[in-house]
């Protein structure tokens, strides 16, 4: 006799998208909102990176984001001038499981407009 198997399976990961992010100059404390949406429980942890694309120089690296929760204050390797850049937020989702295991990332391109 024919038994069907089914598999539970996981849905995607929700990652939320930024176009662009304006910050103060010369300031490396700032007001942002990185989030790990709600729909997230249960499945996926986030890291969030945020990196200048010409250089590829690092200026803030966040920890393990819980889905539903902010980060809303974050302070930067350094202070940039003002002006308007070209930068990457590298957002790592994380599986929930015991190894943490990492799956699909994204990079977003967004302008980083600094005043």
């Amino acid at each position: 006799a024919y038994v069907e198997q089914t598999q539970e399976s996981k849905p995607g990961v929700a990652i939320p998208g930024w176009g662009s992010l304006t910050i103060p100059a010369n300031t490396q404390e700032v007001t942002v909102d990185f989030y790990n949406p709600e729909s997230n429980k249960g499945y996926y942890y986030m890291t969030f990176e945020l990196r200048l694309a010409d250089t590829g120089e690092t200026l803030y690296s966040s920890g393990l984001v819980q889905p539903g929760l902010h980060i809303q204050k974050i302070t930067l390797s350094r202070g940039l001038p003002s002006g308007t850049y070209n930068a990457i937020l590298h957002v790592q989702p994380y599986e929930m499981d015991e190894a943490q295991t990492p799956t699909n990332n994204a990079d977003m391109n967004l302008k980083l407009i600094v005043k």
